[in-house]
Order: structure tokens, then C-alpha cells, then sequence
């Protein structure tokens, strides 16, 4: 299983240019990250929209913030006393908003890391890309941000679409596909970012609602 990082996205394509600091008598690496783009992000209550103008808001309050190995159990948090003893390898700092990303530095303790996950350090000296989560905004989540007419209207469209029992219903079977396995909001999502698909290229080649045509596109 790939090592996990929780609390940062770490995009790092090419080997990071790490740097050695020193903080309250304790010995860091700390690495560049890019920590999330606008978009929609999965969660574990389902996909959420990051608009440009929330994420660019208040990235300082990501600063100082865990970084743990793994996640938490759920009902924990890595600020937890117990998670942070456990799992803590280091913390955010330095988040900003820059070139459309939330850019911050990984300062990782190199004894706290090098006693709860010393892969940790070899990848980072590597380069080595490591998979990652991110814990966003806890508390009830909601998707947001972008054109909220548009979004009532294709909500509404897939919900009636997923009630529909007909054998061709291909938005049904998408729908029925993904929450055998994932909450039903990220099946409602997928309907709706589908139907967003098939609209635009029924108007880009100026064709009606065929059937056929639609099967083929929503099962692609």
C-alpha cells in the first residue's frame, strides 16, 4: 500500500528542492507543495466544488496545521492530542495563494518522522511521489461556488433521471454503478458533470436526443 500523507495534497512532479531548517531546537526538511487547484474535490462525505475565490480566501489557516501518516480514525482529528503524539510527522507552513493553487512548505520533523515512518524521509531525499489526502473544510459539507442555477436545474434532471426504473435508462445504471460502492452524492455528481457532456455535444454537432447516440455517450 502507497505511503499516505494526510492534511496536504503534494504535487510534486519533479524532485522537490528540499531545504534543511531549524525550529524551536527540532531539525525539519521542509518541501514545496502544491496543495489543491480549484475544482471538485472528493471527500468523505462525498465531492466538493473549491471555488477560486473560497480556496484563495484564508489559505493562511492552513498554516501550522499536522501533517499525520494515514488518516485519522473517524471522529478524530490530526490536531487530536493522541493522533498528533501518533501520527504527526510534521506541519503546514507558509500557505498562500499563488498561480491559481494553494501552495504551502511540508516542514517535516525529521525525528518524529524518522520514529513513526522513516519511508517518509528516504521518499522525500528520492523524490519519490507519495499518495496523499486532504482534510478540507470539516464539518457538514456542501458542493458550492460556481453557477447555482445551472447546478439546481441539473440536479433536479438527475434525480429524476435516477428515479426512472426503464431498462435503457443509462443514467439509472451509472448512478446504480457508482453508489454500490461510494455515498450518493458522488452518483449524483457523476449524473449530473454526465448530462453537462452529452448536452455540450449535442449542441456542438447541432443533433436531437437520440436513444442510441446517448447510450453510447454515458457509457463512455
Amino acid at each position: 500500500m502507497p505511503l499516505q500523507l494526510f492534511t496536504n495534497i503534494w504535487n510534486v512532479d519533479k524532485k522537490p528542492k528540499v531545504r534543511n531548517e531549524e525550529l524551536d531546537g527540532r531539525e525539519y526538511l521542509v518541501v514545496p507543495i502544491s496543495m489543491i487547484l480549484e475544482g471538485v474535490h472528493a471527500g468523505s462525505q462525498g465531492p466538493i466544488y473549491y471555488s477560486k475565490a473560497e480556496l484563495a480566501k484564508t489559505p493562511k489557516m492552513w498554516n501550522v496545521k499536522p501533517i499525520t501518516i494515514a488518516h485519522p480514525k473517524r471522529g478524530d482529528t490530526a490536531t487530536d492530542l493522541s493522533i498528533y503524539k501518533s501520527q504527526a510527522v510534521g506541519m503546514i507552513m507558509g500557505a498562500k495563494w499563488q498561480d491559481g493553487k494553494l501552495k504551502a512548505e511540508a516542514w517535516i520533523d525529521k525525528k518524529k518522522a524518522q520514529k513513526i515512518e522513516p519511508t517518509v524521509l528516504k521518499h522525500i531525499k528520492d523524490g519519490v511521489p507519495m499518495e496523499v489526502s486532504t482534510g478540507l473544510f470539516r464539518g457538514k459539507r456542501r458542493i458550492y461556488g460556481g453557477r447555482g442555477t445551472l447546478r439546481t436545474v441539473l440536479y433536479m434532471a438527475a434525480l429524476s433521471a435516477v428515479k426512472c426504473v426503464k431498462e435503457d435508462n443509462v443514467f439509472r445504471k451509472l448512478y446504480l454503478r457508482i453508489t454500490a460502492m461510494k455515498p450518493h452524492k458522488v452518483g449524483m455528481v457523476a449524473v449530473m458533470h454526465k448530462m453537462l457532456i452529452i448536452a455540450h455535444a449535442l449542441v456542438k454537432n447541432n443533433e436531437k436526443w437520440k436513444n442510441k447516440l446517448i447510450k453510447n455517450t454515458a457509457e463512455n
